[in-house]
């Protein structure tokens, strides 16, 4: 059986009486549920204002790296014989809002098919990377202050800019972005991306099988900690791989 408890935010982990306590709030009140085992597979920072029983140097690992800021852009078009007519299915544009702007990956699933002809609807992605650029500050101040941004940017902003820079990237082979769009969406994602180890910043030896995230990781008794953060790789397969190592140590 599985009980899935929606809109409970969880505010304290304890080990205790041989299981876990969960304490969470939901609809107001303060509720608690015991466990023969715990997952704590989310935000890894988050994890020591849940659990008081990690040590120093956890908690420290824990708190060393900073989720990385980004925003992903969608754009439908009404159709995209201007890009077919480019040859051109993306660009690059270093320094302006939106960092790159292409087709999106031609998926098809069940009934829906992706686009096979220009005079077909499409969806653009364009992604923006909001850390500022100030070589001199360490790259988790940089994450931040683009969190920060993220934040104050309105909607009109995206929307301008990527009006522009679709009209100057297909402009010249038909595209009109006040005619041609459909609809635009911004999706903010202010703690997006796991933080991942660059040898600029770390320690050229840390890695995804060395570095803080290793300890940060370490079972509390009964407790295991999950989510892509404890694999310092951002993608889906970090997270199922940190799912897998976090129930085999409750299990074995």
């Amino acid at each position: 059986m599985v009980r899935i408890r929606l809109n409970s935010t969880a505010v304290c982990v304890e080990n205790r009486k041989g299981g876990v306590d969960v304490t969470y709030r939901r609809s107001g009140q303060t509720e608690r549920v015991h466990s023969r085992h715990c997952i704590l597979a989310c935000y890894n920072n988050m994890i020591p204002y849940l659990c008081s029983e990690l040590g120093k140097e956890q908690v420290q690992a824990l708190e060393y790296p900073e989720k990385v800021p980004l925003a992903i852009v969608n754009v439908a078009l009404r159709h995209w014989r201007p890009i077919a007519s480019s040859g051109l299915g993306s660009f690059y544009a270093p320094g302006r809002l939106l960092c790159t702007m292409g087709m999106d990956f031609p998926v098809s699933i069940g009934d829906y098919a992706f686009t096979r002809s220009p005079d077909e609807p499409a969806i653009l992605q364009g992604w923006h990377a909001p850390a500022t650029y100030n070589p001199g500050r360490p790259i988790d101040e940089r994450y931040r202050a683009g969190r920060t941004a993220l934040y104050q940017t309105p909607f009109a902003t995206f929307e301008t800019e990527t009006k522009q820079q679709l009209d100057l990237a297909w402009g010249p082979h038909g595209l009109d972005a006040e005619r041609d769009i459909a609809a635009i969406t911004v999706n903010r994602w202010p703690h997006g991306y796991a933080y991942e180890y660059m040898d600029l910043w770390d320690d050229p030896s840390w890695s995804r099988g060395a570095g803080p995230h290793v300890v940060a990781r370490q079972q509390i008794n009964r407790i295991s900690i999950a989510n892509s953060d404890s694999e310092s790789y951002a993608y889906v397969n970090g997270a199922i791989d940190a799912a897998y190592r976090a129930v085999r140590e409750q299990t074995t």
